[in-house]
This record gives structure tokens, C-alpha cells and sequence, in this order.
């Protein structure tokens, strides 16, 4: 299961690094969606942190490495926050494009598209720094008395959970703005170049919501509601971390592809 597990993470980090490198290329065009930016290199930390977890579990397979290395802890911790992190960029991306639907003018004007970022990634590294530090100071399993980094990670978790809520309702607000963008902005060529973000943003939410939130809400109703005696759900949750791995290469390539085809429409209108 390493080996699949280590193909998977492998092919994600191969699509979010070409997109990376890819939406780097066009930032001469000046318009650099900040948003998409910090989702992509995320996906990017994502897909290096599963590569490196599950090297991390062939080698242990093969004896090469202690189960209870502390490298290998280390190395959960990482591919757990990047994991959290993708949360928290796509919530971002998500309010970052209802936004700038809503009130382009002051949008542009204020520079929300930069203040949503940075304040996302000070979230993200302000959650990096307590989990480092409980890492240094605790120890890392659950102790019958007193903290852990484990403890300490459950209860991030469920600071989490407010932020993947927050990012599914941020998922239906944007549907919704979209659908009424589309209806109003159809023949405006002003704001054709918002519609590619617009594009990627939804299908990241389709995507992520099939294949990461559907999977995680199940779990979660198992747990709470039938104590986790719900065979098919078990199994399904066990799988959660190629699900996710798959979600982020899905949505990498359609960056690639979105990214590697632009004004193509635009030119086919104008000849006809």
C-alpha cells in the first residue's frame, strides 16, 4: 500500500508543480490572482509532504527506519498541516472570487485579493508555530496524564473542522454569485479575464467536495451518530488520503489546462 500510496503523492506533486510553474510564467500579464497563488503552492507543499510520508512508510516497510523515529513524526506533522492548509486556501480562493464579483471596484481599489492572502498565511504559519513548539516541548503520544502534541493536534482539529464548514459555505456563496455573474456579465469582454480564476475556483470546489468534504462529513456522522460501526464509511475513510492526493492532481492539471488555453474563445468570436 506504501508503493500506491507513494504514486499517488507523486503524480500530485508532478501537476502542482507544472502548474506552479506554469501560472509563474504568465505573471507578466499582471494580472496574478493572489488567492490561486497561495492555493497552488499549498497544493505544491501538499503533494511534496505525502511524497516524503510515504517514502518515509517504504522505508519503514523495509526496516530501514524505526516506526517511532522521531523524522517520522515529524514528517506527519508536516503532511498533516499542509493537508489542514489546503482548507484554508481554498476558503480563501472561494471568498476571494465572491468578492470580487460583489464589489469589483472596491476590491481593486482596497487590494483584497492581497489582505485575504496574507491573513490566510498568517493563519497558516501562526498554526505552524504552535504545533512546532508543541512538538519541541511535549512529547508526541497521548500520556495518561498531561499534553501531547497528539492531544494538541486534536484540539487544532477541531478548530479546522469551523474552517472546512466556513469553506463549504463559502463553496455555496460562490456558486451562487457565479451562476448570477454569468447572467449579467455574459457580453462584458472587461471582465472576461475574472471568469478563468472564476472557472478554476468552481471546479476546485466540485472537486474537493466529492472527493475530500463528502468522504470527511461521512466520517464525522459516523463517529457522532452510529459510533463508527458503519463498515462501508470505515472503509471509505481509510482511503481518505488518496482521495485528497487525487482532488489535488485533478485540480492541478485543470490549472494546467485552463492556464495553457487562454483567449482561445476570444479569438474564435473575433474571426467570426
Amino acid at each position: 500500500m506504501a508503493s500506491v500510496e507513494y504514486g499517488f503523492h507523486f503524480v500530485c506533486v508532478v501537476t502542482s508543480c507544472s502548474s506552479l510553474g506554469i501560472y509563474l510564467k504568465q505573471r507578466k500579464n499582471k494580472n496574478v490572482v493572489p488567492s490561486l497563488v497561495l492555493y497552488i503552492i499549498i497544493s505544491t507543499l501538499f503533494g511534496v509532504a505525502g511524497l516524503l510520508d510515504s517514502t518515509m512508510h517504504i522505508l519503514q516497510e523495509h526496516r530501514l527506519v524505526a516506526p517511532e523515529a522521531d523524522s517520522s513524526n515529524w514528517v506527519f506533522l508536516l503532511k498533516t498541516l499542509s493537508m489542514d492548509f489546503v482548507y484554508v486556501s481554498g476558503a480563501t480562493l472561494a471568498l476571494d472570487r465572491v468578492l470580487i464579483m460583489s464589489i469589483h471596484m472596491k476590491y481593486t481599489s482596497w487590494k483584497l485579493g492581497k489582505r485575504l492572502s496574507e491573513a490566510a498565511l498568517f493563519f497558516c504559519f501562526a498554526t505552524s508555530f504552535f504545533v512546532v513548539t508543541s512538538k519541541i516541548l511535549l512529547p508526541f503520544e497521548v500520556q495518561i496524564t498531561g499534553l501531547s502534541t497528539t492531544l494538541m493536534l486534536q484540539y487544532l482539529g477541531n478548530v479546522y473542522d469551523i474552517v472546512v464548514a466556513l469553506e463549504i459555505l463559502l463553496h455555496v456563496l460562490f456558486c451562487v454569485r457565479y451562476y448570477r455573474f454569468v447572467g449579467n456579465q455574459q457580453h462584458s469582454y472587461n471582465l472576461t479575464r475574472i471568469s478563468k480564476a472564476n472557472h478554476i475556483t468552481l471546479f476546485q470546489a466540485v472537486s474537493e467536495t466529492t472527493f475530500c468534504l463528502v468522504p470527511k462529513l461521512l466520517y464525522k456522522a459516523n463517529v457522532l451518530f452510529f459510533d463508527a460501526d458503519v463498515l462501508w464509511i470505515n472503509v471509505v475513510s481509510i482511503h481518505f488520503t488518496y482521495y485528497f492526493a487525487f482532488h489535488i492532481a485533478l485540480t492541478s492539471v485543470f490549472i494546467i489546462y485552463k492556464l495553457t488555453t487562454q483567449r482561445v474563445t476570444y479569438v474564435v468570436r473575433r474571426a467570426s
